[in-house]
């Protein structure tokens, strides 16, 4: 799968806020170049599995599905663990020897990699999303079923929460780009809303 030029904007932008992090008087303590090279280091990795990722999704049967990719799974991985061993170092390592502004500064990250791990498994890998001749199904992580059929599909949007399938009834379908067969899904659907809405038409003159 290409590329998108968000995905390089977000990261050029983080680099160049730490870069300059480091000449604003109340942040240059801060061990930002050590963070600097993380993100760098993660987005190679990111590079990495976003070129391996399927886009093909799982036949299985009469349904097609898509699955979490390597990317997904080794994100919410990574971001666990960085998380926790932040914690662990704050609570046993550099216990009483850091200043509050790195112990906040510190605090923060391990919230923010904390929170964006249980995003990527409640968004993609403990959410379920298939599709027959007939409809398509979404699960999200806490049970919900959500079912929209094809005929009834008006359109298909990008957004930074993912991709949304929806109706002109208000129903969605939203599921996240980096799963295997997101563009088989999202092809799909922008396929069948452009014929729908010719249909539409036609009926509306006749």
């Amino acid at each position: 799968m290409p590329i998108k030029w968000q995905e390089v904007t977000v990261v050029l932008s983080i680099v160049f806020a730490l870069v300059v992090g480091k000449c604003v008087p109340f942040v240059n303590q801060l061990p930002l170049a050590r963070v600097t090279g993380i993100v760098c280091f993660s987005y190679a990795i990111f590079l990495s599995l976003r070129l391996l990722q399927a886009d093909d999704a799982v036949r299985l049967g009469e349904w097609t599905e898509l699955r979490p990719s390597l990317l997904e799974k080794s994100g919410a991985l990574f971001m666990a663990v960085f998380s926790a061993m932040i914690v662990y170092a704050m609570l046993f390592v550099d216990r009483g020897h850091t200043a509050s502004q790195q112990m906040l500064f510190y605090v923060t990250l391990a919230v923010i990699f904390g929170a964006g791990a249980l995003a990527v498994l409640a968004s993609s890998i403990f959410t379920k999303v298939r599709w027959n001749q007939h409809h398509i199904e979404h699960r999200s992580s806490f049970g919900k079923r959500t079912t929209i059929a094809w005929h009834d599909v008006a359109g298909v949007t990008t957004e930074w929460r993912g991709i949304t399938i929806h109706t002109a009834q208000g129903a969605k379908v939203r599921f996240s780009p980096f799963q295997a067969g997101a563009t088989q899904l999202a092809r799909r659907a922008e396929h069948t809303a452009r014929r729908n809405a010719a249909a539409a038409s036609v009926d509306r003159a006749s």
